[in-house]
């Protein structure tokens, strides 16, 4: 008799979570919680550099992952969502200005990020291009050798056997056609 566990189903096994890196939308999300829970706090004094509650909020924004900053950006200055209002509601402009100004050097940083990754996949790309250029050629060279030593072969071919000879006709047929074929796959000999 078997007993089947379903103890994957929860992406536990075992009661241990399964190793793997959150993603940016589950680091979003978990910043957003940080950041309401922190302007939940509502302290008394407000949200002074350096107090305990100035030092959460702040570190719910850097939490912030650098791709999702732009949609933060405009949930907060745009939009009607609670977290919104709480965030106008409860910070001072100057405040709101500094957070929104961190979300903008982050939204910067994931451009040039991005920038640089497509920079590094143009250059991926390119360097690919110029090795198959070159495999080409290389592979032209040989076709274009090979193909010169048959024809040499096939001219010794018929003159020994005489040019009217089925044997030499067919050589020079078949090279023909190989030569064809060549050309139509990119081979070009001179």
């Amino acid at each position: 008799m078997y007993f089947l566990d379903d103890s994957f189903s929860d992406g536990t096994y075992g009661g241990l979570a399964w190793f793997s890196e959150p993603s940016d939308a589950d680091l979003f999300q978990k910043s957003k919680a940080a950041i309401e829970a922190a302007l939940k706090i509502n302290p008394f004094g407000g949200y002074v550099a350096g107090s305990a509650a100035g030092r959460a909020l702040e570190d719910a924004f850097v939490s912030v992952p650098k791709c999702s900053a732009i949609d933060l950006e405009k949930e907060l200055t745009l939009g009607q969502t609670p977290l919104a209002k709480l965030f106008r509601h409860r910070l001072a402009d100057a405040t709101q200005r500094r957070l929104i100004d961190g979300l903008k050097r982050k939204r910067a940083d994931c451009l040039a990020q991005q920038l640089r990754e497509r920079n590094q996949l143009a250059a991926e790309l390119k360097r690919k291009k110029e090795e198959e250029k070159r495999f080409h050629e290389q592979m032209t060279r040989a076709l274009c050798a090979n193909q010169e030593k048959t024809e040499r072969l096939i001219d010794e071919l018929c003159r020994s056997m005489g040019e009217d000879a089925p044997e030499c006709k067919q050589q020079r047929a078949n090279a023909a056609k190989d030569r064809e074929e060549n050309r139509r796959l990119g081979f070009r000999c001179n």
